[in-house]
């Protein structure tokens, strides 16, 4: 004769109940990202900054430097690809292969026969490439 696990009911409800006040505990992660900031892998860890704090980010083969906007950067070991995943797309646009723009930071787009850029709140011009130029391109 095979025996049987008494039930207690009590016992149960209270493992029910841990379980779903773990699944509503708001993770550090989502409590961050909550306020606006965003998570940025660094060396030895994260970073926590506005989206609007960034300037510009530049490609350099399997790493990416990023230009913040008070003057400082920081040279991440990730491709631009992953950042720009990370960065909220309606806001940062891929103006070339090596760069990805902040939009807000954006004061002209220079469209000439000989050069084609994109000049920054601070006076940095980064390269347009042919394949972006007609994102910026307005009709009449």
């Amino acid at each position: 004769m095979k025996l049987l696990k008494q039930y207690d009911p009590e016992s149960y409800l209270q493992k029910e109940t841990e379980v779903l006040i773990l699944r509503h505990e708001p993770s550090l992660h989502a409590a961050i990202e909550a306020t606006g900031r965003i998570i940025l892998p660094i060396p030895g860890g994260y970073q926590c900054c506005l989206p609007e704090d960034i300037l510009y980010l530049k490609a350099d083969s399997n790493y990416t430097e990023i230009n913040y906007t008070d003057g400082s950067k920081k040279l991440l070991s990730k491709t631009l690809k992953v950042l720009e995943d990370i960065l909220p797309s309606q806001q940062f646009f891929r103006i070339h292969k090596s760069y990805l723009v902040n939009a807000a930071h954006i004061t002209d787009i220079i469209l000439s026969t000989h050069e084609r850029a994109v000049k920054l709140v601070g006076g940095q011009m980064l390269p347009l490439s042919r394949e972006k130029r007609g994102c910026f391109i307005i009709g009449d």
